[in-house]
């Protein structure tokens, strides 16, 4: 219960924060500005938001896992010094010498951090380093792995979300039940950067800047090698690589091609994955699923790698690797005859009928036996969670007063993020756990069951709404999924497939059941709300509503 208090709060206080920071950043003047060229906003953009993420890892780490083990001073103070460096850099700017060498700095104090979890052995698919090498590789790599997380913050929650990705995965690997800092630290990362996507997701109202995308890059490495073979020490270099391919290949494949053709490795271009697919005419939020949906393909690369074979891994990262160095021409010669392809068939030759009687029949009828059957669960699962009652009631409690003062000043609140939480905090309450998915053929489900059948008309329902959106709810310009929703699909997507696929141990199979049916739930609210607007305030109350009856359940009954 540590690790959900952890993940809870730190969510909460970046979320409620927020709203604060912008408006203060805005009257201090610390923002984005256009310039026509590189980026690709239109107005100003509040930056130094990795200001508020830092402040509040710290200081639950602190508070959560401050006396678990012994305190990583050398991590902290790295931590720091890469945080400073951001925030100099995105108040005057530094010059990349000046980065180079405080970068070092830091970079010297993680490695002594490891060294002083023992984590002093390297080895690269087996193959055993010296210590003078690996160590040399490490720090290469460190800098390397910094700098690109730096450099992929080009597009709306692109860092962000690819964080939570990369901290959730760590989280799994270090987990065995116990509590330790390195899953406290993983897990606070990923509640922190959970809160903060809601702002900085597209369309983003805050930028990480550098003081963000440094920093979360920073603790993603410690947290990839900390990760690795823990315990004993030993850390598989070629495993991290595996594991943050994305951002180091996309800079190496930069540096590369900047180098054939005669131009500074150093100068700054628009020739980033994210650039690529702008280029081609991708919505932005599209492309940012597109890059993370490609990052977690390397995270599920390394999980084959480290838990089923070395030589299947290294095989498909082969691949992985030819892919993303032909990435432009992939997308420039393929996107664009699929995308036409689509929008010529699918998209325009559906029969107006089946529309009209999904809108008119259908989707009311899907509405109605959702609402029955949360209802139904929230009054029929047993319940045990004693004191920690008192954590989930405070929450709900908050959010709700939280939401409706926000929504009363006109602020920049964004509800849904709430209806997120509220879904996910009710699935984790009542412990639902309805998909028993196990490796192979067993993840069919059995139909005669009334959750799996639920869920197996949900999902086409879902795709056929967000596929049809347009004609289904006569606006050209509605949108079922934001940018918010697409990094929350790839990051839960990605998870539950790898936890099921290698049998993750202590019951993290539930977690990532929980997971997914809460965003599949969550986003049928969204296709409610959007196909009965005069109702959104009752879709949106009941989100709490469903809460409360499971916590009175669990205080009176």
């Amino acid at each position: 219960m540590m690790y959900l208090k952890a993940a809870f709060f730190s969510f909460i206080l970046v979320n409620i924060s927020l709203p604060f920071v912008i408006r203060g950043l805005i009257k201090l003047g610390i923002v984005d500005k256009p310039d026509n060229e590189r980026k690709i906003h239109n107005e100003p953009i509040p930056r130094l938001g990795g200001a508020i993420l830092y402040v509040v890892i710290l200081g639950l780490l602190f508070a959560f896992g401050y006396k678990i083990d012994a305190t990583p001073y050398y991590l902290l103070s790295g931590s720091f010094v890469v945080f400073m460096l951001g925030v100099v850099d995105d108040i005057k700017g530094v010059t990349w010498r000046y980065k180079f060498a405080v970068q070092s700095i830091a970079a010297v104090l993680l490695i002594l951090q490891l060294c002083a979890y023992d984590c002093t052995k390297f080895n690269i698919a087996g193959l055993n380093l010296s210590d003078f090498i690996g160590l040399g590789i490490l720090f290469i790599f460190i800098l390397g792995a910094v700098n690109s997380f730096n450099l992929m913050d080009g597009i709306d929650g692109l860092v962000s979300g690819y964080t939570l990705l990369i901290s959730s995965f760590c989280f799994l690997l270090i987990y065995d039940g116990s509590l330790n800092f390195n899953s406290i630290l993983a897990i606070t990362i990923s509640g922190a950067v959970l809160g903060f996507l809601s702002y900085n997701s597209n369309p983003a109202k805050i930028f990480l800047g550098d003081s963000g995308s440094l920093t979360l890059g920073y603790f993603s490495v410690y947290l990839i090698f900390s990760s690795i073979n823990y315990k004993s020490g030993n850390i598989d270099l070629l495993f991290a690589a595996i594991v943050i391919a994305l951002p180091m290949i996309d800079t190496l494949r930069l540096i590369f091609f900047r180098l054939l053709n005669k131009k500074s490795p150093f100068l700054p271009d628009q020739n980033h994955l994210h650039h690529i697919l702008l280029k081609n005419n991708v919505r932005h939020k599209v492309a940012v699923f597109i890059i993370l949906f490609i990052g977690g393909a390397g995270v599920f690369i390394g999980s084959i790698y480290y838990y089923y074979s070395v030589f299947a891994g290294l095989t498909m990262f082969a691949l992985y690797l030819i892919i993303l160095f032909s990435i432009e021409k992939i997308i420039t010669k393929e996107l664009v005859n699929i995308r036409s392809e689509v929008e010529n068939t699918i998209l325009s030759k559906a029969p107006s009928y089946i529309i009209d009687i999904f809108r008119k029949l259908i989707l009311p009828i899907m509405t109605v036996v959702v609402f029955i059957y949360l209802f139904h669960l929230s009054l029929k699962n047993n319940l045990q969670y004693g004191n920690d009652f008192s954590l989930f009631m405070a929450v709900t409690v908050f959010m709700i007063i939280y939401s409706f003062v926000s929504i009363f000043k006109k602020s920049l609140f964004r509800p849904e993020i709430f209806i997120f939480i509220n879904v996910l905090l009710f699935f984790v309450l009542i412990n639902y756990n309805s998909i028993n998915a196990q490796p192979g053929i067993q993840i069919i489900y059995k139909i005669t069951d009334l959750n799996n059948a639920l869920l197996i008309l949900l999902v086409p329902s879902l795709l056929f709404s967000i596929i049809f959106s347009e004609r289904i709810f006569n606006k050209k310009d509605i949108v079922i999924m934001n940018g918010f929703d697409l990094i929350i699909a790839s990051f839960v997507f990605t998870l539950y497939v790898i936890i099921h696929l290698f049998n993750y141990k202590n019951g993290l199979s539930s977690v990532a059941n929980i997971l997914i049916n809460s965003f599949i739930f969550y986003l049928f609210y969204k296709v409610a709300i959007s196909r009965f607007l005069k109702y959104q305030i009752f879709f949106y109350l009941t989100s709490f509503l469903l809460v409360f009856i499971v916590l009175f359940r669990v205080a009176f009954i």
